[in-house]
């Protein structure tokens, strides 16, 4: 025994180690929250930021050469056309120039030059003054963020909006229209709602206005057809029930209640018995529509036989007809009748539409009556002649009396023919009294004669005496093979106590293991993303079961190590197989969320 318990509990702990390893190699994944939408506030440039620079431009408008007269060179003798250039900048510089160019220049025709006279030059390149920023941005530089968060993005009945500033930027303000909750907006119907900004930059205030919309809002329930039965006549069997549904925003997987059980994703249900059932279904936004049905045409409940009537009474010789009353009680309803062909007399084997049969002999008959489902009940009756009466009547002195009789009732007594008396005489009536017992009339029990022993012993005996057996002792001095089984049996009574004990220790450690690992399942990690994009664990942190769901409560001392807003959670596999789709509620310093189980849940928190 000591052995046996010493590796009960070495089993016990290798079981605990493999469990705890087993959870700890679950892999866990985690979403981070989506930001429904960022409004970016960009730099405005003032008088402070402007300075004047310089750049390389050419004339913004020109007249181009244009031939003004002919001109013949002194240089080359060759005749040219003169030209005439002017241009203008908007900075206040202009050009003009005239001059020709040589026939019969090395470079082309009119393209090169004779000494003192060259082609007109049109360039207009110059230094030109602009105006640049000094303060190093631009029209399209971002100063600040303001982003937008819901509490939930799947399908509800109400909306959690809030607002939050991300970057540098001071001084700003941030309120939704309507809102006495300044950066939180809480809305119950579909469309857009205004959120407003107001912030400062070198001194100057701006104001901006943007829209946010919401179309996860779903408060209309789901659409369900009505109940089905798949059998609508009276039947013995279970009825299955089934209904379709569908949603415009979709349903979960666990969206059915039949009877106000647990959600599941059976839409069908089997009954076995008459009564009400109900089914509720639930859509995403846990709007739920119930529907009902009445099921009244199972009967399970064999037929009644109210009485059996045997004909004639007495049964002395002939044939005798017994006859069956019956009827269907049904399942708490008018029931399904009996069947066309009810009654059986041979145990079922044949089947006929009378109810009686008939008997030339005593017997034993097995009576089965059904009804028109299959229901069955049956009862053995055993025939046997009556007694003949003690006088010298023949069966034929009887016929007056071939009365029916009922099992259930009294046998109806005949009619006694009246008694004539006649006269008696003193002799006869010395006759009729009895002679007095004398001493040598009396028979003596001891010194019967066998003849009278033996026509006593064949008399049947109605009475059995039954021997209590007082002094055990006696019992033991008599059977002594008993005594001796009763001391054997006293070490197995020790055996069966020993497995007894052996038993319930083996039924506490494995609850004990299961409870162990219970408290393992039910942990879960938190995680944060710091700025390189890399998780950092927080912490672990208990996961509460709840009526419809799960709820996690996030510790303040995990938050006060974060340096951002965003953490994610990763849930045990087998809490995400059991709960999916099942709310589950995220307490935060200051932020509640509300999120659907799945094996990726991220969320922001406020503290």
């Amino acid at each position: 025994m000591k052995n046996f318990m010493v590796k009960k509990k070495k089993l016990s702990l290798a079981c605990c180690v493999i469990l705890m390893l087993a959870l700890w190699g679950i892999p866990f994944v985690v979403q981070a929250e989506e930001i429904v939408q960022v409004y970016e506030l960009k730099h405005k440039h003032v008088a402070a930021c402007e300075v004047t620079g310089y750049e390389t431009r050419s004339a913004s408008s020109s007249s181009g050469p244009s031939i003004t007269e002919t001109d013949t060179c002194d240089k080359c003798g060759g005749t040219h056309h003169k030209y005439r250039f002017t241009a203008s900048c908007t900075c206040g510089k202009t050009w003009s120039r005239t001059g020709h160019a040589c026939v019969n220049s090395p470079y082309g025709k009119n393209q090169g030059s004779c000494s003192n006279y060259s082609r007109v030059n049109t360039d207009t390149s110059h230094s030109h003054p602009v105006k640049q920023y000094g303060c190093g941005m631009t029209d399209e530089s971002v100063i600040g963020k303001v982003l937008v968060y819901k509490d939930t993005l799947l399908p509800a009945q109400s909306v959690t909006m809030w607002a939050e500033t991300e970057g540098d930027l001071e001084n700003i303000n941030i309120a939704w229209a309507d809102s006495e909750d300044g950066n939180m907006l809480t809305v119950d119907e579909n469309g857009s709602y205004s959120l407003y900004i107001a912030y400062t930059e070198n001194g100057i205030d701006y104001m901006h206005n943007t829209e946010v919309s919401v179309d996860n809002i779903d408060k209309e329930p789901p659409n369900v057809s009505d109940i089905s039965a798949d059998v609508t006549d009276y039947t013995s069997g279970d009825i299955v029930l089934s209904i379709s549904a569908e949603d415009t925003m979709g349903l979960p997987d666990n969206c059915v209640s039949w009877n106000d059980n647990e959600f599941g994703t059976e839409y069908t249900f089997t009954v076995s018995e008459n009564g009400v059932y109900d089914v509720t279904v639930k859509d995403m936004a846990g709007n739920t529509v119930v529907r009902s049905i009445e099921i009244s045409n199972i009967d399970k409940q064999s037929p009644e036989i109210t009485d059996i009537v045997k004909t004639p009474v007495p049964w002395y010789s002939g044939k005798l007809t017994l006859t069956v009353e019956a009827k269907d009680i049904g399942n708490g309803n008018d029931g399904s009748g009996l069947a066309e062909e009810a009654y059986s007399f041979d145990r079922g084997n044949t089947w006929t539409n009378q109810s009686y049969c008939e008997v030339d002999t005593p017997q034993k008959v097995f009576i089965c009556v059904r009804d028109a489902v299959g229901n069955i009940t049956s009862k053995e009756v055993d025939l046997a002649y009556d007694k003949k009466p003690v006088n010298d009547k023949t069966p034929s002195d009887h016929d007056d009396d071939k009365r029916p009789v009922s099992e259930n009732s009294e046998p109806v007594p005949s009619e006694e023919e009246p008694v004539v008396e006649e006269p008696v005489s003193e002799e006869t009536e010395s006759l009729n009294e009895p002679e007095p017992v004398t001493d040598e009339t009396a028979v003596d029990e001891e010194n019967k004669p066998e003849e009278v022993s033996e026509l006593i012993s064949e008399v049947p005996s109605t009475t059995v005496d039954t021997v209590i057996v007082e002094n055990e002792d006696l019992l033991t001095e008599k059977t002594p093979e008993l005594k001796e089984v009763k001391e054997v049996e006293k070490p197995e009574n020790v055996k069966v106590t020993v497995v007894v004990v052996s038993a319930s220790l083996g039924v506490i450690g494995l609850a004990a293991l299961f409870f162990i690992g219970y408290i393992f399942l039910l942990m879960c990690k938190v995680y944060e993303n710091d700025n390189e994009g890399k998780e950092k664990y927080i912490g672990s942190v208990k996961v509460t079961l709840r009526k419809n769901g799960l709820a996690v409560k996030i510790k303040d001392r995990y938050l006060m190590k974060t340096k951002s807003r965003n953490l994610k959670l990763r849930l045990p596999k087998i809490l995400v197989k059991r709960y999916k789709n099942k709310p589950i509620r995220i307490t935060a310093g200051k932020s509640v969320i509300e999120k659907y189980v799945e094996e990726k849940i991220g969320f922001s928190f406020r503290l």
